[in-house]
């Protein structure tokens, strides 16, 4: 069981496994996000948002978006100067 504790919740992956990710976070009160690579969202209940990852791939792309989603939020250390 997932903690219904207000932390975000990524959906990365592709349609067929988008019913169980609605299934098992519907009424969990977190932000919930599922990544896309088609234009056209699919039905889903309230609470859900999507935002379409652009690419040409149409096999694998949830990689790539994993990828860039990881580099984009990295931690940026701060310069010390000696």
């Amino acid at each position: 069981m997932l903690p219904d504790d207000d932390e975000d919740i990524v959906f990365l992956g592709g349609k067929d496994y988008q019913p169980l990710f609605f299934e098992i976070t519907k009424k969990l009160s977190a932000r919930k996000k599922v990544f896309i690579n088609s234009t056209h969202p699919p039905n889903a209940p309230p609470g859900f948002t999507f935002e379409r990852f652009d690419t040409a791939q149409k096999t694998n792309w949830h990689y790539s978006c994993a990828r860039t989603l990881i580099t984009s939020r990295e931690p940026k250390l701060p310069h010390h100067s000696q």
